[in-house]
């Protein structure tokens, strides 16, 4: 669990909350993807919960129905403070959504998608680096989803999406906001952008062990409806 104290002096996270969800119609029709329950609960619950075990601070960039996350979550979660960057019914990209936030962003920030739950505690080495752009890495194998990372020189990788790749963006990243205001200002997409300076060999990448589960398709959100029974089962014994 996070000590608070030992941020210096706080640790930010953007989620990005603001897509169509076209891949979950009908479910998503009418409430956003964040807000699709899993075990009883709204899946943002569980999302803010790991991620307040890391983060003081969560900037939420909404989009599509996001007036209904902001009406669920508010102004505070799980002892983390919370944010809104809303870009309406434009359609930014998720690089371009973390431009339009930046206003509210610190320098050093680290995003996650929204329809992403992790389950890695040991991200220590992750934090401490000071690398500009960095992500956690996981030996995917094109188990779930097409891996896109190739290992090079320790720690560097290349973000591309190939047969042969073996591991898979887990779903942490870590960036300079400056990125996002120079070189990429005209880059929507933050694959583009890791596919940019991972050929320059500035993309660290960090291995995790414990796997990622997604609900960005209905088959991943039947995986993470099955992981989060058990695991309900347990927490009441």
């Amino acid at each position: 669990m996070l000590d608070r104290q030992s941020l210096s002096p706080t640790r930010w996270c953007v989620v990005l909350a603001g897509g169509l969800a076209t891949r979950m119609r009908p479910l998503t029709e009418h409430i956003p993807k964040s807000l699709l329950e899993v075990s009883g609960k709204p899946f943002i619950d569980y999302q803010l919960k790991w991620l307040s075990q890391h983060f003081t601070d969560i900037c939420l960039c909404i989009g599509h129905l996001g007036a209904a996350i902001r009406q669920h979550v508010g102004s505070s979660a799980y002892g983390m403070r919370i944010c809104y960057s809303d870009e309406g019914n434009e359609r930014l990209g998720t690089a371009g959504a973390i431009r339009h936030a930046a206003n509210l962003l610190p320098e050093h920030f680290y995003v996650t998608y929204g329809d992403s739950y992790l389950t890695a505690c040991e991200l220590e080495p992750f934090f401490k680096a000071q690398d500009a752009f960095r992500m956690l890495i996981y030996r995917n194998n094109g188990a779930w989803d097409a891996s896109n990372i190739h290992l090079m020189t320790p720690p560097y990788v290349l973000y591309k999406k190939a047969p042969d790749a073996t591991h898979i963006d887990y779903g942490l990243l870590a960036f300079e906001k400056e990125a996002f205001l120079t070189e990429s200002v005209t880059i929507s997409h933050l694959a583009d952008l890791l596919t940019k300076v991972s050929h320059k060999h500035q993309l660290a990448g960090f291995e995790v062990f414990d796997r990622f589960y997604e609900i960005g398709s209905k088959e991943g959100l039947q995986g993470l409806e099955e992981y989060m029974i058990p695991n309900s089962r347990r927490s009441k014994k």
